[in-house]
């Protein structure tokens, strides 16, 4: 999120909290979180969140998402579905230097979107073109959301064969006729 108070690094930073086990652990660790202004006024907001059974390593914190691109969540993603490819991307990408901490394919699709901004960013490449750019090199099914610090205020989401379902949040209380709608207090 941002206000005109905050400086422009951290009008662009992005919190990264992951969590193992049910929702309300992971809302406990991010009302614990010290760095977080919980008064603030924002223009834009945004939060992404995901709950996924692994379908790629063990179920713990650090295969959980989002999945980042770097120590400064330069790039971040939530994904359903599997990429098949994974290995062979994962591969190039540690033959070029980059390192993983999960075991997911979806830390693999995060790294690939931070190498193609880089090779790119002096073409001045839209959100949406380096997304496009980073899915035309996947195989499998997948539904896949993306924020980053270099495109502030907006999110970036695609699907290929894998459903998605996007909410928004206003003042009042929204219903869906086929998916339960939960706040949290």
């Amino acid at each position: 999120g941002s206000d005109k108070n905050q400086s422009s690094k951290s009008r662009r930073a992005c919190i990264v909290v992951r969590q193992k086990g049910k929702v309300e652990e992971l809302e406990n660790v991010v009302r614990s979180l010290e760095n977080i202004n919980w008064d603030a006024e924002f223009t834009v907001h945004v939060g992404i969140a995901h709950t996924r059974w692994a379908t790629h390593g063990e179920p713990n914190a650090v295969n959980s998402h989002p999945q980042r691109s770097d120590e400064q969540n330069q790039f971040v993603c939530v994904h359903n579905g599997i990429i098949t490819n994974y290995k062979d991307i994962k591969q190039y990408l540690t033959n070029k230097g980059y390192r993983f901490e999960s075991e997911t394919d979806t830390e693999v699709v995060v790294k690939l979107v931070k190498y193609l901004y880089d090779k790119h960013k002096t073409e001045n490449i839209s959100f949406q073109k380096l997304i496009e750019m980073a899915c035309s090199q996947l195989e499998g099914a997948f539904a896949l959301l993306f924020k980053s610090t270099h495109f502030p205020g907006e999110l970036c989401a695609t699907r290929r064969g894998s459903p998605m379902v996007i909410g928004v949040k206003c003042a009042d209380q929204l219903a869906a006729n086929h998916i339960p709608v939960m706040f949290s207090k």
